[in-house]
């Protein structure tokens, strides 16, 4: 059977009403204290649900596309002009491009500045009458014929993940005519750049079709859905919730606190992220080492023997027993999100997914899954932290040159 699974990329409304980073699901509970791990289990959940048979949920359930870099485009409210950007049309000084001497001023670097050129040539001729924010696919100049296992593939990389396509697929041939291809998955409604609020996956049916631009509202297609859960599965995932549930409640008091405290918070995000970096499972996460960490950071700022991070520090020594079951629970959920994870990845679709490594390239799953709320609007990623998140730490994207 046939699933459309409706598709976001990295992206949650903030309280301004703009896009902003999604957090990783295990982070909430760093970010929010037990508040965020609730919203974790429930984001868990509510994708159990989704995929189980005659089960509702209140959530959506979304398949990344590994696009870059985000394009915002539309009909600025003020102006009534067709503009392009990126995510820094949001900044105190929007940076809207109406014209290519607007980009040239704006973004000089070669391959942002090429690809706005692009965009604005060939998006305006959409008809698109509001603001529209997705992620660039593709370009003329980043479609290849490529041979991967010994098959032939139409091929674009935007950003870590190499799209694979069968070329003689009705998706392809319309890709291979397109001067440039684009997800949308963001719309804007205001009366100004400033004051905009954000709508996740607009109805895009009404632009304009033309050869030149290939777009989609994000959809996803696979093979997979509901039923994709069998009962004993879901069973087994409950039961993995509760004992989770039973070790936050344990620790409730420390989580609240860290989240209230920048000093502290700051500190233990970086290093779990430095441990991703560095290719080592977060199961390896300890109290001592994040004490050795935060020494070396501040060692490096301080000119004097005392340091402000330093009750922040001895706040850490103090509570190391109750940090490492942190560690703990964090490395528990961010293992049971990985087998939904790998669950979810195992349905089919017609667009190929490669990433290069030394031995060149491998087949790899989508990039990761949101797990969207309809009730609340809020979002969380659910993605593979030491593959993709270490390859986006580390891959130089071209088009920031």
């Amino acid at each position: 059977m046939k699933c459309f699974l409706r598709y976001l990329t990295e992206t949650v409304k903030s309280s301004s009403g703009k896009n902003v980073h999604l957090e990783h699901l295990e982070d909430e509970m760093i970010n929010g204290g037990f508040a965020g791990f609730q919203k974790a289990i429930k984001a868990l959940n509510g994708v159990v649900q989704a995929l189980s048979a005659n089960s509702p949920s209140t959530h959506d359930i979304t398949v990344k596309w590994d696009g870059a870099p985000a394009i915002v485009c539309g009909i600025d409210p003020q102006s009534g002009r067709f503009f392009v950007g990126t995510k820094s049309v949001f900044n105190v000084t929007p940076k809207l491009n109406f014209t290519n001497k607007d980009i040239d001023n704006n973004h000089p670097g070669d391959g942002l500045n090429e690809k706005l050129k692009i965009a604005l040539k060939y998006l305006s001729k959409l008809g698109i009458a509001g603001i529209l924010q997705g992620d660039l696919l593709f370009d003329s100049a980043s479609k290849q014929r490529e041979i991967i296992d010994n098959k032939d593939y139409l091929t674009f990389q935007p950003n870590t993940i190499k799209y694979a396509l069968d070329p003689k697929s009705v998706i392809a041939k319309k890709m291979m005519v397109a001067k440039i291809g684009i997800v949308f998955h963001t719309a804007y409604e205001g009366t100004s750049i400033q004051n905009v609020t954000a709508r996740f996956n607009p109805d895009i049916s009404g632009l304009k079709k033309i050869k030149d631009v290939w777009f989609d509202n994000a959809t996803f297609r696979a093979v997979g859905g509901k039923g994709m859960f069998s009962p004993e599965e879901t069973k087994t995932i409950q039961v993995s919730i509760v004992s989770l549930t039973n070790s936050a409640k344990d620790i409730k008091t420390l989580l609240n606190a860290i989240s209230k405290n920048e000093t502290i918070k700051t500190p233990i995000k970086t290093y779990i992220n430095n441990l991703v970096r560095k290719n080592i499972p977060t199961s390896h996460a300890d109290s001592n080492q994040l004490v050795q960490f935060m020494m070396d950071k501040a060692q490096i700022r301080r000119k004097t023997s005392s340091d402000k991070n330093t009750p922040s520090i001895e706040w850490i020594r103090t509570h190391q027993n109750e940090i490492n079951k942190m560690f703990a629970l964090h490395n528990a959920l961010a293992t049971l999100k990985l087998s939904i994870i790998h669950k979810m990845a195992s349905m089919k679709s017609e667009v190929g997914t490669f990433v290069k490594d030394k031995n060149g390239y491998r087949v790899t799953t989508p990039e990761g899954f949101v797990a969207i709320d309809r009730m609340s609007n809020s979002a969380i990623k659910l993605v593979d932290r030491l593959d993709f998140s270490r390859m986006n730490f580390t891959l130089e994207k071209d088009w920031k040159k």
